[in-house]
């Protein structure tokens, strides 16, 4: 997070997405696939104040940088 926040210019109101978005990466990378957290229940911790695909777009972002 700290990488991409050095090279890309966040809104703070993007940050939430931005911080689910490294769980996701983070769980994916710890976890295998059948123990990973999902989207959704990364949706539904945020209180739905995310959007799923808000959640994969970010995802995407992050895993170029």
């Amino acid at each position: 997070m700290d990488r991409f926040l050095s090279t890309k210019s966040v809104r703070k109101t993007h940050l939430q997405i931005l911080a689910a978005a490294c769980l996701l990466l983070a769980s994916k990378l710890r976890e295998p696939s059948c123990r990973a957290l999902s989207a959704d229940l990364l949706v539904f911790y945020t209180d739905n104040s995310i959007h799923k695909a808000d959640l994969i777009v970010s995802k995407k972002k992050k895993k170029k940088t």
